[in-house]
């Protein structure tokens, strides 16, 4: 990795895995999916009152703390598959009250530990250091071991060296700085008798046993391409700039020449877009169930009457699917004329749209088109 890139941000995907009955934190949890599946030891869960091999209709918390905004952090779960015959320290826990509140690239990309010799790590878990509930770890990847007597496991557990691991990192993902993947959950660490001798051995479980039956997760092989790191603001070179004031609908559908019913959903679409506090409305459904023609019909009620939005920008990525050719017509549509003998990249153009649409006073809503799902800023 260079440093024009960034790895994984363990923040991103660490959760805190709570007692339903009184919130307390018994270990850290590593987001997988964004179908709400999460991974932590099986010990965590069994803190918590819960025994995965029957966990009855008991549940686990996991609270999301990266979460901003009103949008509520915690969330339940309960035990979907642990491993009935054999002792690997893991356990695959499903959400049953709402979606991941985080993004696809906030997501733990997983791999196998066995590539992972003497390369560099970081995690992040929740051990207190009094007012401080969670705490970053760092070290390196030791290599597997043979595993501790009387235990049958499915992968060698994992040899960590590192002088931050403490109860509450149970379950941290342990990511692998060079191939940027997360390859092993931290479940144990070496507390040393007074000759301090190994104080600083932990072990982690392989993350390869997460891809065996019952769980069935994905591995990446191949390391992880990090993704651009921002780049410092430049001010995008402008010929001109003009008043946004003109609506773009050349790619959306005539309106219906006959409309029957639905006349409750324009009603929400009219009380969405009057709520100052609704900056996204989506229409999501199948193909062919009318979400474009619902949106034409909204806009054109709304654009006869007095009530925003006052202009409206439509865009379908089925007819025109080059983001280069969305991101030009669009500053066009905000009035930013660019100069084609200084051409701007479409990741700062689409920067620059985004910044005129949250500052923009001329033009107060935008309605944006999409074949797939209809949305209204």
């Amino acid at each position: 990795m260079t440093q024009e890139t960034l790895l994984q941000n363990p923040r991103d995907y660490t959760v805190q895995i709570r007692r339903i009955s009184d919130g307390a934190i018994f270990g850290t949890g590593v987001v997988v999916s964004m179908t709400g599946q999460i991974v932590t030891c099986a010990h965590v869960v069994r803190a918590c009152g819960v025994e995965p091999r029957s966990p009855g209709d008991t549940l686990v918390g996991v609270y999301f703390p990266q979460v901003r905004g009103p949008e509520p952090k915690n969330r339940r779960a309960t035990v979907a598959a642990c491993f009935a015959d054999y002792d690997d320290d893991v356990v695959l826990l499903q959400i049953i009250d709402g979606p991941v509140p985080l993004g696809p690239e906030q997501i733990a990309v997983l791999g196998d530990a066995a590539r992972s010799d003497r390369h560099e790590f970081r995690a992040y878990g929740y051990r207190r250091l009094t007012s401080y509930l969670g705490g970053h770890a760092d070290g390196r990847i030791m290599g597997e071991v043979d595993p501790p007597e009387g235990r049958r496991v499915q992968s060698d557990p994992v040899q960590l060296e590192s002088q931050q691991i403490n109860h509450g990192m149970s379950g941290a993902g342990v990511l692998d700085m060079q191939r940027n993947l997360v390859v092993g959950l931290v479940a144990e660490t070496w507390f040393p008798d007074q000759t301090g001798k190994d104080r600083d051995t932990g072990w982690a479980v392989n993350a390869r046993v997460l891809s065996l039956a019952p769980l069935g997760l994905t591995l990446r092989d191949a390391p992880l391409t990090g993704r651009a790191a921002p780049q410092p603001h430049v001010e995008p070179p402008i010929i001109q700039s003009r008043t946004a004031g003109q609506n773009f609908l050349h790619n959306a559908p005539a309106p219906l020449d006959e409309w029957v019913g639905r006349a409750e959903f324009l009603r929400q679409l009219d009380a969405d877009c009057a709520d100052p506090k609704r900056r996204l409305v989506g229409l999501i459904g199948f193909g062919g169930e009318g979400k474009s023609s619902l949106a034409r019909r909204w806009i054109q009620n709304t654009i006869e009457s007095p009530t925003t939005p006052t202009v409206v920008f439509w865009w379908g990525f089925y007819d025109r699917r080059s983001v280069d050719e969305f991101a030009e017509e669009l500053l066009k549509f905000l009035g930013v004329i660019v100069d084609p003998r200084a051409p701007i990249s479409t990741s700062l153009g689409l920067q620059t749209a985004a910044l005129l649409l949250r500052s923009s006073n001329s033009v107060r809503t935008y309605a944006v088109g999409l074949t797939c799902g209809t949305m209204t800023p």
